[in-house]
């Protein structure tokens, strides 16, 4: 079973995500939950969750910053995957370059989370 932490400054964000991935995704078992990407970085530090679900847009470190540290700098293995509604293209290669592995723009359907959450887990498994 994966382990996730999801990460999103809006508490009904994060709470419509988590309950989304138990009922739909029984692979994956959320560990924690984080409202800005200085919380995700400590979390991820001291958790190691095999899966992250980031927002970018979000207050004190966003979360391409967030990603960056915890790819780069902590080197961590988790398999983040950054979201946001924001349709602009160079935030997601901006995501990509911090060391995201996938990216969702908001909304996004239900099919489209459990294939990339599936994805997620194979590539973390192989690393």
């Amino acid at each position: 079973m994966s382990r996730l932490m999801v990460v999103d400054d809006d508490p009904g964000v994060r709470e419509t995500l988590r309950e989304l991935v138990q009922l739909c995704c029984q692979d994956y078992h959320p560990v924690a939950e984080a409202s800005n990407g200085l919380e995700a970085v400590e979390l991820a530090l001291a958790l190691d969750p095999d899966v992250i679900l980031m927002d970018i847009r979000m207050p004190i470190l966003d979360g391409i910053q967030a990603t960056r540290r915890i790819k780069q700098e902590l080197k961590c293995r988790s398999v983040v995957i950054t979201f946001t509604s924001y349709a602009w293209p160079e935030l997601e290669r901006e995501a990509r370059e911090a060391g995201a592995a996938f990216h969702l723009r908001k909304p996004f359907a239900l099919e489209e989370l459990q294939k990339t959450l599936a994805e997620a887990a194979k590539l973390w498994a192989e690393s």
